[in-house]
């Protein structure tokens, strides 16, 4: 017997916050100075745009991951 998807409590937990949420709160507790953060945009800037213009079969999360092995 099926149940009725509107009788399903929806997934919360102390213990899974929300991404973006989680995201905000350690980006603002990194501290990190205006120098660093313009380093670390341009490192991932230069990381995306080299997995972007890499045209192979196995895609860019896969391309990541090869990166950082």
């Amino acid at each position: 017997m099926m149940s009725n998807p509107s009788s399903f409590i929806p997934f919360t937990a102390a213990y899974a916050p929300d991404d973006r949420v989680m995201a905000a709160r350690l980006l603002d507790s990194a501290g990190l100075s205006a120098a660093q953060e313009a380093r670390i945009d341009r490192t991932a800037t230069r990381l995306i745009g080299a997995i972007r213009a890499e045209d192979d079969r196995l895609g860019g999360v896969e391309d990541l991951l090869r990166e950082f092995a």
